[in-house]
């Protein structure tokens, strides 16, 4: 929001399978830092004005809360939909920004909860 209105961007462009559309741009903005968590993202659609090219642009409305800084679109970004390591220069870079690290330890899961895990990142 600027002045008060809905102001819109272009972020990024990418190559992808069509498919989980919705989950590649919410994960693209947490993984850049654009947005901090799910709560912030209000809605995600298809933009419904562009004719046959309704179903390869996606448009996310931010909450008005959304602690979005317009100044970290100020470079282009490469964006695939694979899982963020490909282009990377170092193993340093792969880190999530705003992420709270992982515990130290040994991390242990039964194996009835692995199949479970993608439906509840969706939550």
């Amino acid at each position: 929001m600027e002045d008060g209105r809905s102001v819109t961007r272009s972020v990024a462009v990418t190559m992808r399978t069509p498919g989980h559309d919705f989950e590649l741009a919410a994960g693209f903005l947490f993984s850049e830092g654009l947005v901090s968590r799910r709560e912030e993202i209000g809605e995600i659609a298809y933009c419904q004005e562009v004719g046959e090219q309704e179903y390869n642009i996606v448009t996310v409305r931010l909450r008005s809360f959304a602690a979005f800084d317009p100044s970290l679109l100020d470079r282009n970004f490469y964006m695939t939909s694979s899982c963020g390591v490909c282009g990377k220069a170092s193993l340093d870079a792969v880190e999530v920004k705003g992420c709270a690290p992982l515990p130290r330890g040994d991390l242990t899961l039964a194996s009835e909860v692995v199949p479970l895990l993608p439906d509840r990142l969706l939550e």
